[in-house]
Order: structure tokens, then sequence, then C-alpha cells
């Protein structure tokens, strides 16, 4: 027969008490982890506020520009050509500038030839000779697929318009800016999709002409604009250095290949190659004055930027800076790997992990801008590993250091009164005793025990007698430091149960039984404890001894003292004797 346990002896544990008991227990056990937690986290939400911070533009740039150079060649449209306005040109023009009857004149032959598109990267702002500017305007109106270019200079300190001259661009099919603002350190990686000045407002040449070809109202989606100085911007996807992209033809080339042509000869190029192209028409000399600076190399001619716009656009192959939550969420994802790397390990593990998490969220950065067209900030993540890495090293010898002065304390001092332990005393007595010897100064021992401790702690409890000990102590220290907390030599320690050992250096017996013994004894006599209001009274006695030129080692000299300490006990204790 099974009996039921008397009532209350089971208790009933609910579900919301066994949740507390196991957070508690799980709290208990990793508590030591709080701290370097709550310093990782807030390093961690102190970086997510300051994720658009400018101060490391520099760095980021560094990298988007070796993703640019080190990443799978992209692809460009072949219907995109550069006719070059180059060094040949030059060469066979009897004046400079070129004259506008030859602008007019190969505009008739790629109109014949069947061009799709043509661009020109130059302005025509002042008219020269009167039919130059007549033919032009006709070549221009006649074509219908003649794009012109419009753009923002300083003049006498004031940003204004630059523009060709009324006829043309009225005859135009299109007119667009081709304006690009470097950055910080004079190189271009984006551009303006619309700039406003003035009342005028103008969209990039290189995205008008590519909506007209796709037939397109947008070409542009706004997730790959991002702001700066309170303007729309978006990144250049450069397709590869100068002379290693698109196909390239010389002017003159050109205006040759025509004239061949029309007499029966064979051309140096078939018209065929401009049949559907978008053909780009610009100044690319070294000294043209349009050169810019590039990711990629750092000379090349403006009219390349166009050319990079359309190519964009026509295959799809947009660069986008990551959202803000976008590379929070990742610098939260980087951090937490990090801290779980550094927190919970103080090993060599941790920073052989933190370079492998580092280069990690570089491959996945550079995989990010090569796979998706994603530029994820990579040096701002990094720095935040650094910084968590430098936090854990100093949080780590904080507490090492810690730990270490806890362990030397566990090991010398007293854990109830605070004195040394007697091994440590000893230690340090065998040098305080070499140095007497060697000085010649006087060395005094102190042997001091507490009266009738066992009916202290018979009348009053035994934690009674633990508070006894230890104000006892401590009247100790505060007799033998005095005025000054730095008197070299002078040290105490509990000598065994209710007996306590102190060494006096640099004065002899009688000295110390005057100036310091005494007084010890007056003031635990004096000043009863208070208990749990209630008043133990308290009486010490003390045996002294001195260094001789014959002692061998402390034993001698503490041998002495209890002597000393025996007759105060015996003359009726509260009184303080000499060897």
């Amino acid at each position: 027969m099974v009996l039921d346990p008397p009532r209350g002896l089971v208790k009933n544990t609910s579900i919301l008490d066994s949740v507390k008991e196991v957070l508690s227990r799980f709290f208990f056990r990793f508590s030591f982890l709080l701290p370097p937690l709550v310093g990782c986290l807030l390093i961690l939400g102190l970086n997510s506020f300051a994720i658009r911070s400018p101060f490391l533009d520099r760095a980021e740039n560094l990298f988007f520009d070796a993703f640019l150079k080190y990443r799978p060649t992209i692809r460009t449209n072949p219907s995109i050509i550069f006719i070059e306005v180059s060094e040949d040109l030059i060469r066979s023009m009897p004046t400079l500038p070129v004259p506008w009857r030859y602008h007019a004149a190969l505009i008739h032959i790629l109109n014949e030839w069947g061009a799709k598109a043509i661009l020109f990267d130059m302005l025509f702002p002042k008219p020269t000779q009167p039919l130059d500017v007549e033919a032009l305007r006709q070549a221009i109106e006649k074509s219908g697929r003649v794009y012109l270019p419009v753009l923002v200079e300083y003049q006498q300190g004031e940003k204004v318009w630059q523009h060709s001259i009324p006829e043309f661009e009225r005859a135009a099919k299109g007119i667009g800016h081709v304006n690009v603002l470097p950055d910080k350190d004079g190189v271009f990686r984006s551009i303006a999709p619309v700039l406003s000045h003035q009342n005028e407002t103008y969209e990039h040449l290189g995205l008008l002409l590519a909506r007209d070809f796709l037939e397109k109202e947008e070409v542009i989606q706004r997730k790959y604009l991002f702001s700066r100085e309170g303007k729309e911007f978006f990144l250049i996807n450069w397709a590869g250095k100068w002379v290693e992209t698109f196909e390239h033809y010389s002017y003159l080339d050109v205006l040759k290949s025509f004239k061949a042509q029309t007499i029966g000869e064979k051309p140096l190029l078939s018209p065929e190659t401009f049949r559907e192209k978008i053909c780009l028409i610009g100044v690319t000399l070294s000294g043209g004055g349009d050169i810019k600076s590039t990711p990629l190399e750092p000379t090349y001619p403006g009219v390349g930027t166009i050319a990079n716009v359309i190519n964009m656009v026509l295959t799809n192959q947009f660069i986008r800076p990551a959202r803000a939550h976008e590379e929070v969420a990742a610098l939260w994802v980087l951090s937490l790997l990090t801290m779980i790397c550094i927190i919970p390990f103080r090993t060599l593990f941790s920073p052989i992990a933190i370079a492998v998490l580092s280069l990690l969220w570089i491959l996945g950065s550079f995989l990010a801008f090569c796979k998706i067209g994603v530029w994820f900030a990579t040096v701002h993540p990094l720095t935040v590993v650094f910084e968590l890495s430098i936090f854990s090293s100093v949080y780590s010898k904080i507490t090492t250091d810690r730990e270490r002065t806890r362990f030397f304390q566990l090991a010398t001092k007293d854990g109830l009164t605070g004195l040394y332990v007697m091994r440590h005393f000893h230690e340090l007595m065998k040098k305080i005793i070499e140095y007497a010897w060697k000085t010649g100064k006087p060395l005094s021992l102190m042997l001091i025990d507490t009266d009738q401790f066992k009916e202290i702690n018979d009348t009053y409890s035994h934690l009674a007698g633990d508070e006894v000990l230890k104000h006892v102590a401590q009247t100790i220290l505060s007799c033998i430091r005095g005025e000054s907390d730095e008197r070299e030599g002078d040290i105490a320690a509990r000598y065994g149960g209710d007996e306590f050992i102190v060494a006096i250096l640099n004065m002899d017996a009688q000295e110390v039984a005057f100036k310091i013994a005494e007084r010890l004894r007056k003031s635990i006599a004096e000043k009863p404890l208070k208990w749990h209001e209630r008043e133990i009274p308290i009486t010490i006695s003390i045996g002294i001894s001195a260094l001789r030129k014959t002692d061998k080692n402390i034993e001698e000299l503490i041998r002495r003292a209890d002597q000393a300490l025996y007759r105060a006990k015996g003359q009726g204790r509260n009184q303080v004797c000499l060897e």
C-alpha cells in the first residue's frame, strides 16, 4: 500500500516557474559574458548609426575601384562605336578647329550608311562661316537622329549653361547634359541622371539616347539612385579601359572611306560597319581638354563616359549602392559572428577567426558586386570588426589582470581579516630581515592575542567572534600605519585562530612598545564592538621581540615574542610585554 506524501512536502511547480529556473541557471552560468556582450553591442549600435559616415569614403572608393578592376569582364553592346577626332584628323586640317562642314559631311555619310543614332560630344557655340553653319544645320535636320550636349560650366565665378547655337539644338533629335561630378579624390564614379540649373533641366545625354533607342519612357529605376549633397546620382559601371572597350574608328578614315566609295575604290571601312549603330563622335586627344580620371585608368576621354552610360542601359548592367538597411543588416551579421569568435574564446582561435571573417566579408562583398551589382561598404564593417577585436583584447587584459590580482590576494590574504596569511608573511619577512641585516636598521615583531576569545564565541556566537577578529585586524592596520599609508616594512598577518603577528621596520622594541603597541592596546580596550545593539568588550595582550644579530631565522624572533606574550597573559592580560 502506497501512502500519499504529507501535504506541502511535494511542491507543485508551474511552467512559468520552470522557465524562470532555467533562465536563472542560464544567466548564472553565462553571466561572465554579459559585460563584453554589452560593450560589443554598444560599439555595434553606434556604428549602425554611422553607417553612412563620409570619413571612410576614400578607403571605400579604393575597394570600389579594385572591384571594378578585378571582376570578370562585363558585356558590351556591339551597337556602340566611337568615331574619334584624333591626331590624324588634326594634322590633316589646314585650320583649327575642325570646320563645321566636315561635321555636316560626317552626318550625311553616317545617315547614308544607316547609323541608328549620331551623338556629338562637342559644342557648337559660336558661328564660324555662314555656309558652314547652314550646312551643319541642314545635315542635323535632315538626319533626324543627331544628339547634342549641354553642360554647366563656371564663367567669371558663376555657373552657367553652355549651349550650341539655337539653330542646331532646334534641329537635333535630343539634347542632354554631359556633366560628371568627380569624387574628392578627383576620380569620376557617378553621374546625375537629371541636372537642373537656372530654370533649365536636362536628362543625361546617354540616358536620353538609350531611352530613344529602346523606345522606353524610363530606363533607370529609382533603386539604382543614391543621394549626395541633396542631389540624385547613379554609379557608372565602367565596362573596361578605353582602348579595350567598344569599337574605335578614325573620323578621318570615315571621310576617306566615303570618298573611296564614291569613286569606285575599296573603302578602308565598310558601310555595314555603321549600320544600326550608335555613333559617338568626340575628341580623344590626350590634350583635348575633356579627359577624365576613372577607376580603371587615369586618362579617359569624356565621350567614353557617355558610352558607358548607354551600355549600362542597353545591357541592363547597373551598379547600385546597398541601401542603409541592407548595410546595417550585413554589419550586424558580421559583427555577431565576430562576437561569437571573440567573446567566449581567449585563445589563438580568436585572431585567426577574425582574419578569416574579414577575408570572407571582402570576398562576399566582391561576389555581391559581380553577381548582383550591389556595392556594399567594405571598409566600415572591417573597422567595426577591428574595434570589436580591440575592445575584446582590452577587456580580456583587464579581466585577466583582475583575476590574477584576485587569485594573488586569495593566496596571500586571509579571507576573514584581510591580513596576510602566514605563508606569505614568512616570504616577506625573509626579505625584510635580509634588508635589516644589510642596512643595520632595527626590526621588531609583535605577537598579539585576543583575550578570552573562546568566551566571546560562547557568549555572543561565532558570527560575533568573526566580527571581533575583523575589528581587531582593522585596528592593527590603522595603528601600524598611523597617519601614513606607505611605511615600508610594516606588515601584519593572521598568525592563526585569534592571534596576529606584526613586523615593524626601523623601530626598536622599546619604541614599538610605547608608540604602537600601547596605542593599539588602548584603542581596542576603549572601543567595545557594537553587535546587534549589544557591546562586546575586547582586550588584547601583546608580546614584543627585536631582531638580534645572532638570529638565524624568523622562528627565533617569533619564539621570543611568544614568550613575551605568555608573560603578558600570565600577568593578567590586556598589557604589553617586551622580551
